[in-house]
């Protein structure tokens, strides 16, 4: 059972995880022990080129999921204590940066409860600001899900620039049905903080057969002054080494995606995107990605 903000996970992964429109190499190895480094180093025309080193390791009940440095001088860390308490996981994020990296200063403190064979439920705290208390349930019963989430602000160490004492921010609530091979959900979301958060989202996917996975997201802003969305697609896995998706939305652009394992260790994903309205315009995207893995 996942958690409410991953109700959303599949139909990204499907539509918009493939699509890597950057020049990158990527550079992954796993010690003896499990610890894996990963690294990347990106590309952009008229920019320097942007790396970063990540660190993943777990010893017991302790994990480091994410050990983030970057040429940016920010700095990322995500961590997990499990089973500590029964069916709890505990987590501890932070971030630090330079001005420049434009990166808050942040410490956040959760724990995430899985209901036996019914949900999951989180509830976390931003310690430094606030706190700016999150909390979130995703339950499932026989098939039919039924879940929110919400933010609220208080001002016991400090009042939050975003989200100010009392105040409500990013609050969604979600229904839909699930099977093993079939998603379907609508969300209604409504942000005090960010406005483009605000709206309907309806998505399905479902995995057709061994080789198949289709679906579609369509998005209804709460601004009507902003245009309806809809993204629909599929994954076709041609052999053990070969993955196409495509995908089309509602203002014709077009977009392929096509992954090729080169060897066991090189893995080359090549994505394009046109504007089929607007041929001769810029608003073209090409991306091309090597990764490279032990």
């Amino acid at each position: 059972m996942s958690k409410f903000a991953d109700l959303a996970k599949a139909v990204q992964d499907l539509l918009e995880k493939p699509f890597k429109f950057e020049n990158k190499v990527e550079l992954k190895t796993k010690a003896s022990n499990g610890t894996t480094f990963a690294s990347d180093v990106k590309l952009a025309e008229g920019k320097a080129p942007e790396a970063n080193v990540t660190l993943t390791a777990k010893e017991g009940n302790v994990s480091i999921d994410k050990l983030t440095v970057g040429t940016t001088k920010k700095i990322t860390g995500e961590f997990t204590l499990s089973g500590a308490v029964p069916n709890t996981d505990f987590t501890l994020k932070v971030t630090d940066g330079s001005k420049s990296a434009d990166a808050d200063v942040t410490t956040n403190v959760g724990a995430t409860y899985k209901v036996p064979d019914y949900g999951v439920v989180t509830v976390d705290a931003d310690v430094l600001t606030g706190p700016v208390f999150g909390f979130s349930g995703l339950f499932k019963y026989t098939g039919f899900l039924l879940g929110g989430s919400a933010k609220v602000g208080t001002s016991l160490v400090s009042e939050d620039k975003k989200v100010k004492a009392g105040q409500f921010a990013d609050v969604a609530v979600a229904a839909g049905y699930q099977t093993d091979d079939f998603t379907f959900f609508v969300q209604n979301a409504s942000s005090s903080v960010k406005a483009e958060k605000d709206g309907v989202t309806v998505a399905l996917t479902h995995k057709a057969s061994s080789t198949l996975d289709a679906g579609f997201q369509a998005v209804l802003p709460k601004d009507k002054t902003k245009p309806f969305g809809i993204t629909f697609g599929g994954a076709y896995k041609v052999d053990a080494d070969t993955t196409v998706t495509a995908i089309a939305d509602n203002t014709a652009k077009v977009a392929v995606a096509y992954k090729q394992k080169l060897n066991p260790l090189a893995t080359v994903t090549v994505s394009a995107q046109v504007d089929l309205p607007n041929l001769g315009s810029d608003d073209h995207k090409f991306g091309l990605v090597l990764n490279l893995t032990n």
